[in-house]
């Protein structure tokens, strides 16, 4: 029996070990997801390329559903990594992207060479700041998840905080596509939006969902205590930060 979104298989039973998804309905029928068209993986692809196949179906049947994000078990862990991945890497692109379309836009103001910005040390840098932004979320979620005793691990978290990135990777697609345009109005409003979403908003919404799913009293005070302490942790990081660059600056003079 393989399951229509993830591609996984198992010898039988109503709901797929590694996503969640149903197989069947309850009438003995096959569910609706199970008739979406997918892409299935053929005799004698690589192990890459079956791998590719599943994030992707996966990833589409999660945007068509969301909500299936909370049913990733830890099976899918390597999928919500890929997909913390990719959001860092396309929003470190979209960045660099806009900046250096402004960068040559003051260029050709000032009639001077319109040369480009060095991609690695500009990427390294915004690379860093997602991954930074990332982290924190993760941790303060562990933190919570622990503290409520809401039995969820590591990998069931980062599996499910990463399937439910996948709506705001697509917004980072269509800021690098804005970016490339050249229009940074549109993109920093995309790309603001996106860390806003990602950072603070959903993994309170994990909170609250997985503490009001069990019945805990404190689900909307432990969600609205994920978001302040993810916003406290980050103002100290990058204050300590700023802290550390202007105490470099200051040494040379």
């Amino acid at each position: 029996m393989t399951c229509s979104k993830c591609q996984h298989d198992q010898p039988d039973g109503k709901f797929c070990e590694a996503c969640g998804n149903s197989l069947f309905e309850p009438n003995g029928g096959a569910s609706a997801s199970t008739a979406l068209a997918v892409v299935s993986p053929q005799p004698g692809q690589s192990e890459f390329t079956k791998k590719t196949s599943q994030y992707w179906n996966h990833s589409i049947a999660t945007l068509k559903q969301p909500l299936d994000a909370f049913r990733s078990s830890a099976e899918s862990f390597g999928q919500g990594v890929t997909t913390l991945l990719l959001y860092m890497a396309v929003f470190t692109i979209s960045v660099y992207f806009i900046a250096n379309s402004l960068f040559k836009q003051l260029n050709v103001f000032w009639l001077e060479s319109a040369e480009s910005l060095p991609f690695f040390t500009i990427s390294s840098r915004v690379f860093l700041f997602s991954f930074v932004t990332m982290a924190i979320s993760l941790f303060v979620l562990f933190v919570v998840v622990r503290w409520m005793k809401l039995g969820i691990d590591g990998k069931r978290l980062t599996a499910q905080y990463g399937a439910l990135l996948l709506p705001f990777l697509a917004v980072n697609v269509l800021a690098m596509l804005f970016a490339l345009s050249g229009t940074a109005s549109v993109t920093f409003i995309l790309l603001g939006a996106s860390v806003f979403y990602t950072a603070l908003i959903v993994p309170s919404l994990f909170i609250y969902h997985h503490g009001m799913q069990q019945g805990k009293t404190a689900a909307f005070y432990g969600s609205i205590g994920t978001s302040l302490l993810i916003l406290l942790l980050s103002y100290f990081f990058w204050r300590w930060l700023m802290i550390e660059k202007i105490n470099e600056i200051t040494a040379y003079f």
